[in-house]
């Protein structure tokens, strides 16, 4: 049975600019520009930045104040600043965030780092280890696991899967075997094409 608390207040400012918000945390932007979180998850987003002990209280993710769009997923987020570069931290599942990672496990990225390349985003959603987006010239693209892709649940493919896990325990280590039935990229891969006067409609609403 669904619990409906009232609203409560959170900290004292009143100098909030936008919000956003996802499983168990909330990223907040301030009128300066600054970016702040707060919530169960938000020291595991941003652990770098978090304070000894949970709070309820938000707090602030460095010290820069050029920060423009929030786009918040279940154990990370993407950033934008205003010179239009994009940037993540939290969990980086399947190099879903953009940016590298160990063969499929995950790296948590303790701050907000810089991704290597640029797209123009109309919409994103931030999954678990998939991100998927809609660009402003209708193409639709995934980064991470390929959306449906699973493992192949064989003895042998569960074998080569503890022989890999192994392998991370040696520095630099390369996997020993590919994990079968999984197809994932550090890179944007394009899935389609919107039609172009739906795109239109998009922009234009």
């Amino acid at each position: 049975q669904a619990v409906h608390l009232p609203p409560e207040r959170i900290g004292v400012e009143s100098d909030w600019h936008s919000i956003a918000s996802s499983s168990f945390f909330l990223a907040a932007q301030k009128q300066d520009g600054s970016l702040w979180l707060t919530g169960y998850n938000a020291t595991s987003v941003a652990s770098g930045f978090a304070p000894p002990k949970r709070t309820p209280l938000p707090f602030q993710i460095g010290s820069a104040t050029d920060w423009k769009r929030i786009i918040p997923g279940g154990n990370s987020m993407f950033l934008q600043k205003t010179d239009r570069t994009w940037w993540a931290c939290g969990e980086n599942h399947y190099a879903h965030l953009g940016l590298s990672h160990w063969f499929g496990h995950s790296k948590h990225l303790k701050q907000p780092t810089r991704i290597p390349f640029d797209f123009d985003v109309w919409a994103c959603r931030v999954g678990g280890d998939t991100t998927l987006m809609l660009l402003r010239d209708g193409g639709i693209y995934f980064m991470g696991k390929r959306p449906g892709s699973q493992m192949v649940n064989t003895r042998a493919a569960a074998m080569q899967k503890t022989i890999n896990r192994w392998t991370r325990s040696i520095p630099k280590m390369p996997p020993l075997f590919p994990r079968p039935g999984e197809d994932w990229s550090q890179r944007p891969i394009k899935l389609g094409d919107l039609p172009p006067e739906v795109i239109t409609r998009l922009l234009s609403n």
